[in-house]
């Protein structure tokens, strides 16, 4: 990434500029390359650590300490990288009980897949979910989409990491621009899920960014949501959380 700068919001606006990776940018679509035999072996070994992991939570760290000492043999392309990367997202967004354990799992990958730059192919993948934002919103199917994939960056923005320990920026910025546009579209579902992600998120954007004009214009679209909504699921949410408005 060329900076590790937040995008800027215009007061908070769902129509205000997407931050895109610039990887993700392209003039044209690319064939879908055709996986081999090995990149085949590779994703459905990915996928056996990834269902032990969702049936024995408790056995993670035995789990990814094999997953690290075997898994690189097999993903030596970056390929191979972006399908893993692919089967981790998607996997994230639709089972909810996996959220964190992707988020972290994510983190590993990136380090020991560090030479097929699995960490550029992973946020290359996040990129363009990012980018259907407005088009997923637009329908109920879609919005569901978008609230599990709204929440997998929750985590990752707690448990994904640079090189320094810093957090990675561009995760702050994309859950301002989701919770304007979730907020520019109430409905019991959108309503839940700016709660879940604020009570997950929140300590951590009004820490970094208690200076912040986004941080701000947050502050006053949550006002205004909480009186064009009129939800109770935003009224439990004031009387338990800290990150007070």
């Amino acid at each position: 990434m060329a900076s590790n700068a937040t995008p800027s919001l215009h007061k908070l606006s769902p129509d205000a500029k997407e931050f895109i990776p610039a990887s993700v940018r392209s003039t044209h679509v690319k064939a879908e390359p055709v996986l081999s035999p090995v990149s085949n072996y590779a994703v459905a070994i990915f996928r056996g650590y990834v269902e032990d992991l969702m049936q024995e939570p408790g056995m993670y760290d035995a789990t990814v300490a094999d997953l690290k000492q075997n898994l690189p043999f097999y993903v030596h392309t970056e390929m191979i990288a972006s399908k893993l990367a692919e089967e981790l997202v998607q996997h994230s967004i639709e089972e909810s009980n996996f959220r964190y354990t992707g988020a972290r799992l994510s983190e590993v990958l990136s380090t020991c897949l560090s030479t097929v730059n699995f960490k550029k192919q992973f946020l290359h993948r996040c990129g363009i979910e990012f980018s259907r934002k407005k088009e997923l919103i637009a329908t109920k199917e879609g919005q569901k989409h978008l609230i599990g994939f709204s929440l997998f960056v929750g985590e990752l923005l707690l448990n994904m990491q640079l090189k320094d320990g810093g957090m990675i920026e561009i995760f702050q910025g994309a859950i301002f621009q989701l919770l304007a546009l979730f907020m520019s579209a109430p409905n019991d579902d959108t309503v839940r899920c700016v709660t879940q992600l604020l009570k997950l998120t929140g300590g951590v954007l009004e820490t970094r960014d208690e200076q912040s004009p986004e941080l701000d214009s947050l502050f006053d679209g949550i006002k205004s949501f909480i009186v064009s909504s009129n939800s109770s699921t935003f009224m439990v949410f004031s009387s338990t959380t800290h990150f007070q408005v």
